[in-house]
């Protein structure tokens, strides 16, 4: 049986299936652990996040990582 889940993130929503409801806790940690490497590498909003960074060097050669090249 195929159980989902979904919650807010990002002023969006965030869903995910599993095929065991007990797995539906361990699921969102590992969702919630992407979304949390995506918004370090890529978020505009952040200050600290690695777009931000290399926006803050722009007309130079900034190396950034493979996710953010993604």
């Amino acid at each position: 049986m195929i159980t989902t889940a979904r919650y807010s993130a990002w002023e969006t929503t965030a869903a995910f299936a599993v095929t065991e409801a007990r797995a539906v806790p361990d699921a969102r940690e590992v969702v919630e652990g992407i979304l949390d490497e995506v918004d370090r590498a890529s978020s505009r909003f952040r200050p600290d996040s690695e777009l931000a960074q290399a926006n803050a060097r722009a007309g130079t050669r900034v190396p950034v990582s493979q996710l953010l090249a993604d």
